[in-house]
């Protein structure tokens, strides 16, 4: 598989009183996710796309991941979860 033009977009905000947990902690503040999508594309494509996400008057910011990135994290966490 060529993942070299692969991302994750994720739009977050800030978790509130009815939220469990965090999908991530950004700067010590606890984050949530409110969309997350996959797509191709070159930069252009991810630019667009990040704005698209941004459209939720609700959301931060997106992060944005590229698959081999996800990959490296993804191989961490469970190297850490065997140990």
């Amino acid at each position: 598989m060529n993942d070299l033009y692969t991302y994750v977009l994720a739009s977050y905000a800030p978790t509130d009183q009815a939220d469990i947990e965090a999908d991530l902690i950004l700067n010590d503040e606890p984050m949530k996710f409110l969309q997350v999508t996959g797509m191709d594309g070159d930069i252009a494509d991810i630019i667009e796309a990040r704005k698209q996400l941004l459209n939720d008057g609700s959301a931060k910011d997106v992060l944005i991941l590229h698959l081999g990135s996800l990959a490296t994290l993804n191989d961490a966490i469970l190297k850490e979860v065997a140990a």
